[in-house]
């Protein structure tokens, strides 16, 4: 496996939204160590990838350490849920493919 799990914080307007994320995520948690946090609290530097959800990117303005990437998102407003899940799995199935080239140059 790569070296360990992608810690990942998502920040969602909708709280509702973050949280269901999490429940889905919690079941690739080989991948991913996930956290949820509203959108309006100050970020901790414990995640590698900081993603955040909402409509207008403006609205987060997250100061970053030096090892964390930030990506934002815009959620459709109909199938959120299921536009969320799709955009974890390509996350999660970015790693699986850094776990398979890591295991070939051993």
């Amino acid at each position: 496996m790569y070296k360990r799990a992608l810690r990942l914080t998502l920040c969602c307007e909708d709280d509702a939204l973050c949280q269901q994320a999490l429940a889905y995520a919690t079941a690739q948690s080989q991948w991913l160590q996930l956290r949820t946090q509203n959108h309006q609290t100050p970020l901790d530097h414990w995640a590698d990838l900081i993603i955040t959800i909402g409509r207008d990117e403006a609205v987060f303005s997250p100061p970053l350490a030096g090892h964390q990437q930030h990506r934002h998102w815009q959620a459709p407003a109909q199938h959120a849920l299921s536009w969320l899940e799709r955009q974890l799995d390509g996350v999660i199935g970015g790693l699986r493919l850094l776990s398979r080239l890591d295991d070939e140059k051993k």
